[in-house]
């Protein structure tokens, strides 16, 4: 193995926590990051040697639309994937399979996979669900389960016999992911106009007026989590 790449559809950074510290457990020294949550994003061609780390959130037990096209730009030819589903403490219902499908279409072999607790979308001090989550406990978890998929992967057969697919949870959906109930994010009288809330939003759902179009929000909070003055909200 020469590289670990890295990718990832993460609006709120939970994602992300989750695929370095796999990344940093495998051990392999060179690491290559591909962040595909913005929309403007490219694809990514893996070389020979590579290990893919395919992560992505939940939402309602699949991987979001948005999530699913922009991870489906990386391409391989036969590397390892490992597919990450990180949902907010419920289930991760057919994520896993998903993204495995992904990987599969997209010329990688889905070799492992795993579900991580992150800190729920909605999730606020009134409705505090997996706050603060990956916490160090999930980290250390996550690390020794990508030590643990570069042992089998590196010292295991797998190289003579020819890489084979793991059989996740779940079915692979056979219909794109539903829309979530309409909602849109509002600037409260707190707002500063500092722009942090379009610079953060995946989907280009805020306009520089700041105003928020519920049709294409995915409702993935990133712009209520980054607004530095808590000034967005959700309804």
């Amino acid at each position: 193995m020469k590289r670990v790449v890295m990718a990832y559809f993460s609006p709120t950074h939970t994602t992300q926590k989750v695929a370095r510290a796999i990344a940093e457990g495998t051990g392999i020294g060179e690491v290559v990051e591909v962040d595909m949550t913005c929309g403007d994003c490219g694809g990514f061609e893996a070389a020979e040697g590579d290990v893919v780390v395919m992560a992505g959130p939940v939402y309602s037990s699949r991987i979001p639309s948005a999530a699913a096209e922009r991870l489906s730009r990386i391409k391989g030819k036969g590397q390892p994937a490992v597919c990450v589903a990180v949902y907010g403490n419920n289930k991760f219902g057919d994520a896993l399979i998903e993204l495995a499908d992904i990987a599969e279409k997209s010329g990688l072999i889905a070799v492992a996979g795993a579900g991580f607790i992150g800190e729920h979308s909605y999730a606020n001090n009134k409705w505090p669900i997996a706050i603060g989550r990956p916490n160090e406990d999930d980290i250390a978890l996550a690390r020794a389960f990508g030590k643990n998929v570069i042992g089998k992967i590196a010292g295991g057969d797998e190289w003579k016999l020819g890489l084979k697919a793991l059989a996740l949870p779940g079915e692979i959906p056979k219909k794109p992911a539903p829309k979530m109930p309409f909602m849109q994010s509002v600037a409260t009288e707190r707002c500063i106009g500092c722009g942090k809330c379009i610079e953060a939003c995946p989907a280009g759902a805020i306009d520089e007026k700041l105003l928020c179009d519920g049709d294409k929000c995915i409702k993935c909070c990133a712009c209520v989590k980054t607004c530095p003055e808590n000034a967005r909200e959700l309804t």
